[in-house]
């Protein structure tokens, strides 16, 4: 790669795709719902420059706009909101070489901001306005002459352009392999920056631009002058540019990050009404108990409830009689993504479908839904609660498709067995399941299912975190006992749980996968053949599939919503047939505890959508004082 000073531009020869793929929940946030429409702009009739971008007809706010209508112009600035974080933590910046840290978000910008109440739109940030070519083959941003870091030196071209460089270079490796679609980075003007973009077999890639825009931001002076490892992990806090800034933090307890208040972009109108606690608080618990607790105490000032039981047995107390806490009870309409216990398909023991199947079969999850989950929904797609599951009859579109791509591929014959299993009886799917087993050279041999071949027992290990998940484990457990398999709960702690699932040292393991109304290239950490033995990426099954992997591939070039949803559905029916997991469960009601003093304006479907529009009705003195950023660097 190079940089030349005069131009400023960067260049660099691509290597292959990266393959390794990283925990991107931080990263995806922001993108995971803009993916797959076509880009609208302010002004039709133009790319450029304008204010906004959007995947669906056209921005919701018009150019002028003051404030997002679901943000409080006048919210009161003050006081601290208390969160609580589950694990633990090592370093408090963005790499994968290291346990993250919560909240990072809150200090750094990107060149645009996401609008909650549109599916698919991006408003200016330190980009003062944007301009996308027709065919997505490049993007330009004019930066604002107003964007700060909090040295008080200004944001330059420059610095987006080391931006990508480092992240190309030393990010996170899903980043890599997005960033080396970008032919070049230069800078056009005195402050503008333009990135071009590598054309694909099928044309350019239409998320790409989106992706550039959330882009994290870093100053290129900064970690040249006092010669930083952006990947080395580290507890000194870095210079940034937010809305807030670290002021203390205690590895593996506690961070806390204080507003800034010379903060730059507060007046822009993506963030009136935003970001308007003193200090944000993270304290880190081992488990979820422990933390309930602690916000049953009063030392929190929200708990998201997913057990029912809970909510109605233990949401009680002192607190709760003196109004102190209040509790909120919504209608879950957001996709809830697949949550499931992840066979290992690496182990010889499940490499065979049918023992899955089989297993599947044996999980009475009727039981939990009447027992332990009430009021839960059983999951049955990888796209659940949304359009994009796949619908109870295969649909003309999803035929036509999937004989294009695989011809050999019956989609009327394709089987979501944990759906089908629901809805039979419990002795109906026993029966089942031990004729599968037989069928793939294991029989019963004094109640212990036994190999035919090598004489040795079906057992398997399932690790979980949280005693939520072990109850539900401990019900899985005993209905493998009654088909002669023998299967061990292993409970560890978060940090443990992390490493068993990146080191894929595990027979079955409690997962989960988000999803969102508009996947895109995630999908390929999730479930691609390229992640499969990635150390980083979250396919916890070790799914392989050419045709899966053509589907996946497919899902990011969709050019409407109805070709989309075709792309999903076969998707879907594709997974499920393969049996990769035993699907659990959701809850379609949102139960959200909260101390009374938290305030949110009540026009969007969650208020746990962003708690940077909350504000507080106990206000104290500011003790917040106005200071330049602090070098803490050897």
């Amino acid at each position: 790669m190079n940089i030349r000073i005069k131009n400023k531009i960067y260049s660099k020869k691509r290597k292959t795709i990266v393959k390794n793929t990283f925990n991107i929940s931080f990263f995806l946030t922001g993108v995971l719902a803009l993916s797959l429409y076509h880009f609208s702009f302010a002004n039709q009739s133009s790319s450029g420059p304008v204010h906004a971008l959007s995947f669906h007809d056209t921005p919701k706010y018009a150019d002028n706009f003051e404030h997002y209508n679901f943000a409080s112009p006048n919210a009161k600035k003050g006081d601290e909101l208390r969160l609580i974080s589950i694990g633990t933590f090592d370093c408090i910046n963005k790499t994968y070489k290291c346990t993250k840290v919560d909240g990072l978000n809150l200090i750094q910008d990107s060149l645009m901001s996401r609008s909650l109440d549109e599916p698919f739109s991006l408003y200016t940030l330190v980009a003062e306005k944007a301009t996308l070519s027709n065919d997505y083959s490049w993007i330009e941003f004019k930066i604002n002459p107003k964007a700060k870091w909090h040295d008080g030196s200004s944001i330059t071209p420059e610095d987006v352009i080391f931006s990508l460089e480092i992240q190309s270079e030393k990010g996170f490796p899903f980043l890599q392999s997005i960033y080396s679609q970008v032919e070049k980075v230069e800078k056009t003007a005195k402050d503008t920056v333009k990135f071009t973009f590598k054309k694909g077999i099928d044309g350019y890639n239409r998320e790409l631009p989106l992706i550039i825009c959330m882009m994290g931001l870093y100053s290129k002076k900064y970690y040249t002058e006092n010669i930083l490892e952006f990947d080395k992990p580290t507890l000194i806090p870095f210079l940034t540019s937010g809305p807030y800034r670290i002021k203390k933090t205690e590895p593996g307890r506690y961070i806390i990050y204080e507003r800034v208040p010379h903060y730059w972009a507060k007046n822009l109108p993506v963030n009136i009404g935003r970001y308007n606690f003193d200090t944000v608080r993270y304290d880190y618990y081992r488990d979820s108990n422990a933390a309930f607790q602690a916000f049953k105490s009063g030392n929190h000032d929200i708990y998201r409830e997913l057990s029912p039981q809970n909510w109605n047995r233990n949401h009680k107390g002192l607190n709760y009689d003196k109004g102190l806490i209040k509790k909120i009870e919504l209608e879950n309409n957001q996709p809830v993504g697949l949550r499931g216990f992840s066979f290992n398909t690496r182990n010889t023991l499940f490499q065979d479908k049918r023992v899955r199947q089989a297993i599947i079969l044996a999980f009475d999850r009727s039981f939990i839904t009447k027992s332990i989950l009430p009021g839960f929904k059983p999951n049955n797609s990888y796209f659940d609660n949304t359009d994009l599951a796949a619908p109870e009859v295969v649909t003309p579109e999803e035929i036509a498709l999937l004989k294009e791509i695989a011809p050999e591929i019956n989609a009327l014959k394709l089987t979501n067995h944990a759906k089908n299993a629901y809805k039979q009886n419990t002795r109906q799917n026993r029966r089942q399941a031990i004729a599968l087993l037989k069928q793939a050279g294991w029989n019963l041999k004094k109640g212990i299912l036994t190999n035919d071949k090598t004489g040795n027992i079906f057992e398997f290990e399932l690790v979980v975190s949280g005693q939520d998940q072990q109850k539900i484990a401990l019900a899985f457990a005993r209905n493998m006992k009654n088909i002669g398999i023998k299967a061990s709960v292993v409970l560890v702690d978060a940090a443990q749980y992390e490493h068993r699932k990146q080191s894929r040292s595990y027979d079955m393991l409690a997962s989960w996968w988000a999803t969102s109304l508009s996947p895109g290239r995630e999908l390929q950490h999730y479930w691609s053949c390229s992640a499969k033995d990635n150390s980083g990426s979250r396919n916890y099954p070790g799914i392989c599939s050419t045709v899966s992997d053509i589907l996946i591939e497919s899902v990011s070039k969709s050019i409407s919503r109805k070709k989309l949803r075709t792309i999903t559905h076969a998707l879907d029916r594709i997974l499920m047939n393969e049996a990769y997991l035993v699907p659990l469960f959701f809850n379609p009601k949102v139960a959200i505890a909260m101390s009374q003093k938290i305030h949110y304006k009540n026009s969007t479907t969650n208020p746990m959508k962003d708690s940077h529009f909350w504000w507080s009705t106990v206000i104290k003195n500011s003790s917040l004082k106005p200071s330049s950023f602090t070098k803490k660097t050897k």
